[in-house]
């Protein structure tokens, strides 16, 4: 199966947190297929938007330190995921800050 966009969307109550806090979103994924491919060069963006704010980040999904294709070091500014435990890896993917008396939803 080939992917060439993902997109998510979600959705918070701001009561549910707490104020003049800062909050990140991550992406918790695991990789089935030994055969997948794409998802290391080039780097992926990714976004947390937040009424006019817009936390970007380069990220790849693969942590290998290199490119295999290519052997192209990965550019320090790009995020990888971490593995847990569980064997699942998580990614962080942007950031908000909420403020004080904030209603609605994120």
């Amino acid at each position: 199966m080939l992917v060439w966009w993902l997109e998510m969307h979600g959705k918070i109550d701001s009561k549910m947190l707490s104020p003049k806090s800062t909050y990140c979103a991550y992406i918790v994924f695991k990789v089935q297929a030994d055969t997948a491919y794409g998802h290391k060069h080039p780097e992926q963006k990714a976004s947390v938007i937040l009424g006019g704010n817009n936390s970007v980040r380069l990220v790849r999904l693969d942590d290998s330190d290199s490119d295999d294709e290519g052997g192209l070091e990965i550019p320090g500014n790009v995020l990888l995921p971490r593995e847990r435990a569980d064997g699942w890896k998580e990614l962080e993917l942007g950031e908000f800050y909420t403020d004080e008396g904030q209603d609605g939803e994120f």
